[in-house]
């Protein structure tokens, strides 16, 4: 993951929101960003307590894994020069400045989840049996 050393904490949430959540909403595009920050500020400890400690783990955003087509996209964002990409990627952003700057939103859509998955791909294991705080277009949230 040392390509994505070269960007600040605030640039990989962008990223890992555009990457992972560009072609769903704006609102499930946030909630994504709040996985991240739940899982950042998670009392218990389970996760590194940066934006890109939580995300740079190994298998934890599919955008970041090697092998995903979404890796070398979420790479060379610079690229974009118009469309809905680019819009995508103005409003993760933005959403990322918020979510980094601002300590007291309260606006967590996910309900204080720290894991989520897209209903287009079975669900994976750890979602046996639990049951979603909230779904947002094809996005389960969960908090495990």
């Amino acid at each position: 993951m040392r390509e994505f050393s070269v960007f600040t904490g605030e640039e990989i949430l962008a990223r890992c929101m555009w990457g992972e959540a560009r072609s769903e909403s704006p609102h499930a595009m946030y909630a994504v960003g709040w996985v991240a920050r739940n899982r950042k500020e998670d009392k218990r400890r389970r996760w590194p307590n940066t934006y890109s400690g939580v995300i740079l783990q190994p298998r934890q955003f599919s955008a970041f894994n090697l092998g995903d087509p979404n890796r070398q996209k979420i790479l060379n964002i610079g690229r974009l020069r118009k469309g809905a990409n680019l819009r995508a990627w103005h409003l993760a952003c933005d959403s990322a400045h918020e979510l980094c700057r601002l300590p007291d939103l309260g606006r967590d859509p996910t309900h204080g989840g720290n894991h989520y998955h897209d209903t287009s791909i079975k669900p994976p294991y750890w979602a046996r049996g639990q049951e979603p705080t909230v779904e947002i277009g094809r996005l389960v949230f969960y908090r495990l």
